[in-house]
């Protein structure tokens, strides 16, 4: 699923039209609202969302942290964002995480 990380500079002139008058702390408040904006970034991302184990999500997520693609990730929902750039890099690692995991639970259940 493809999806956008917030990242803002599209705000910026557009907080007070020339000519307004603001009154006591309003200044004060447009300045702390346009500090709040300008912390957020859009960034082109993927969201990798329903994991079969949570051992699939965990290495995978520390995957993307180690390669620097990581953008969010939530233990609690089980899904993570990465940098759209390095799509193509996780989703192989997935795959072949994937892959092994289904080979050592064959191997498991081929030894008992």
């Amino acid at each position: 699923m493809r999806a956008a990380i917030a990242e803002s500079d599209t705000l910026r002139g557009l907080l007070i039209p020339r000519g307004s008058c603001l009154r006591g702390g309003s200044p004060m408040q447009v300045r702390l609202w346009e500090a709040e904006t300008l912390r957020v970034r859009y960034s082109a991302c993927v969201l990798y969302e329903q994991f079969e184990t949570p051992q699939l999500f965990q290495n995978s997520c520390e995957f993307a942290r180690n390669q620097g693609h990581l953008l969010w990730s939530s233990h609690v929902q089980g899904m993570f964002a990465a940098r759209e750039t390095g799509h193509e890099q996780v989703r192989t690692y997935i795959k072949a995480l994937k892959e092994a995991l289904v080979q050592e639970a064959e191997m498991a259940a081929a030894a008992q």
